[in-house]
């Protein structure tokens, strides 16, 4: 039986993600937790032409916000706090999961609240200027 070395199985990994594209990078990493913020921010201004890039990027800022709300209901109830996180953990993972497969998928609720982040919102916030805003829109 041939055993498969773990060097040989992370280089396999790491040629995946080196071939997957710019977009799809910039979407997974709006779905890491605890530095998503940063991420999503960075891809706001770094993407702004990507429809795709924008759309994660916002599922990703309602994600963030999500966090500080599993806070204050762990000074409630610390088991609601512990079952909350447990499934943010699920809808960071299942962001990623899509963005990697390259799919526009609404996580529910999730997603509603996102639609109210202005388009180009975020790009004007952090740089001051305006976009060039896409024909398309994301239904």
């Amino acid at each position: 039986m041939d055993k498969i070395s773990p060097q040989k199985s992370f280089d396999e990994i790491k040629d995946q993600v080196s071939k997957l594209s710019l977009d799809r990078r910039w979407a997974m990493a709006c779905y890491i937790p605890a530095v998503n913020i940063v991420a999503c921010a960075l891809t706001s201004v770094a993407m702004v032409q990507s429809e795709f890039c924008r759309f994660h990027a916002r599922q990703g800022l309602v994600l963030f916000g999500l966090w500080f709300l599993t806070i204050f209901v762990g000074l409630i109830s610390p088991e609601l706090n512990l079952m909350l996180w447990g499934v943010l953990l699920v809808l960071h993972l299942a962001g990623m999961i899509y963005s990697f497969m390259n799919k526009i998928v609404r996580i529910p609720i999730i997603a509603s609240f996102a639609d109210l982040i202005p388009e180009y919102y975020v790009y004007e916030l952090l740089t001051g200027k305006k976009a060039e805003k896409s024909k398309s829109n994301i239904i």
